[in-house]
């Protein structure tokens, strides 16, 4: 979350957020020390109960407290890459929701085996707000009612064990209760839950000291043919792909589309074998910076902000709307982001954002976010700009291109 100021008439500015939650509710200042202030909802029919920040407090920490006092309510987590919500029963986990992509049921169902990367792309075209993609797959014939009821009790698992891995974001919780139809009885008790957690966290740690970022490079090794030969399932898919072209490690990730863990398990026993070599990228060779390069890409903002026929409001409006519905990774740092009048990204925010991602990756990441909103932009806005000042935007964003290939490291 963003810094704010309180300004010497104790006025306070919240952030867009903030606001769009709160919307015009009445607030009460619960409790206050010289280091918080804790706000809540007037007339809130579930109140907050708990609430804090991730660090010295940890995941694990609250799902023992939760299960050893048998408390009953939703757990929430706002993440740096999304949010995820735990729901406990008698202190047993029931039920877990998650906005991560690769936690969604459709995704866990293809992971299961039930169809391929193709199937799902294709089911997803057909998905409307009252149409999900269990039903879709299942009028499709491509899964039935167990196969749906087997997912998503695998994807609960998946998303409880996956938080524990957490360092950073806040919680609240509040007694509110499913009810009892919406429950699922999983496969582990929540103790059991709590212990793998913890178990694919430690192998998380083993598999980043081989492979220290997901943008590190994948390319085949001069392997013995007996160990290529070796290869199956998963593992003789993702060295093929691998094979056909070099991949970073979230790109092998995507296209197999399992889960990060899975995914670096997999890239972990693939340079265990020795058929693949992991490559950095090298750090601080270029001369470029975070801020530098967010600067080059706010004067492009700007420039189609003051280009465009829309008018400013309408401009910003149509930004913030796309911002809103990126994805994961690219939501993560324009995750609260508020555009300025001039049509440019706030930096500050933006660096916040980015203190949750590994620092080697930082750079790569908000320019690839970035470049994404820029296509955006000159792909819809496009029709509403000057044709005078068309050919300078081009030019401009021809050079921020020029720019990023010697970033990444592919220009000449």
């Amino acid at each position: 979350m963003k810094t704010i100021a309180i300004r010497t008439d104790g006025d306070v500015r919240l952030p867009l957020a903030v606001r769009r939650n709160l919307q015009s509710s009445s607030v009460l200042v619960e409790s206050f020390s010289p280091g918080h202030v804790l706000l809540s909802v007037a007339g809130e029919a579930s109140p907050v109960l708990l609430t804090g920040c991730l660090g010295e407090l940890s995941v694990a920490d609250l799902v023992s407290f939760f299960n050893m006092f048998r408390r009953s309510g939703q757990l929430h987590f706002d993440l740096p890459a999304g949010q995820k919500d735990v729901w406990f029963q008698d202190g047993e986990i029931v039920y877990a929701t998650s906005t991560y992509p690769e936690e969604d049921l459709g995704t866990v169902l293809q992971t299961l085996g039930k169809f391929d990367a193709e199937t799902l792309d294709e089911c997803r075209r057909q998905v409307t707000a009252g149409y999900p993609i269990g039903k879709v797959l299942m009028d499709r014939g491509v899964v039935d009612a167990q196969d749906i009821k087997s997912a998503i009790s695998a994807r609960i698992e998946m998303i409880v064990c996956n938080v524990f891995s957490e360092k950073t974001g806040s919680f609240y919780y509040r007694a509110s209760k499913l009810d009892k139809k919406e429950t699922v009885k999983l496969s582990m008790n929540t103790q059991n839950l709590l212990m793998e957690g913890l178990r694919r966290l430690d192998e998380r740690t083993l598999f980043m000291r081989c492979i220290p970022s997901l943008e590190a490079s994948l390319v085949p090794a001069d392997a013995r043919g007996d160990a290529k030969s070796k290869l199956q399932g998963e593992m003789l898919n993702a060295y093929q792909l691998i094979v056909s072209q070099p991949l970073s490690v979230r790109e092998l990730i995507r296209k197999l589309g399992v889960g990060e863990f899975e995914g670096l398990r997999i890239c972990y026993q693939l340079a265990e074998r020795k058929v693949v070599q992991v490559k950095t990228r090298e750090e601080g060779g270029n001369g470029y910076d975070i801020g530098s390069v967010l600067d080059q890409f706010n004067e492009i903002f700007s420039l189609v902000s003051q280009f465009s026929k829309t008018g400013a409001d309408n401009f910003r409006a149509g930004v913030e709307s796309f911002v809103r519905g990126l994805e994961h990774p690219f939501s993560l740092v324009l995750r609260d982001v508020e555009l300025n009048e001039g049509g440019a990204f706030e930096r500050s925010a933006i660096e916040e954002n980015l203190k949750g991602v590994a620092s080697q990756d930082q750079l790569y990441l908000m320019a690839d976010a970035l470049t994404e909103v820029l296509y955006m932009e000159c792909l819809v806005f496009s029709e509403s700009i000057d044709e005078g000042k068309y050919q300078e935007l081009v030019r401009r964003v021809q050079n921020l291109g020029h720019q990023l290939q010697l970033l990444a490291g592919r220009g000449r």
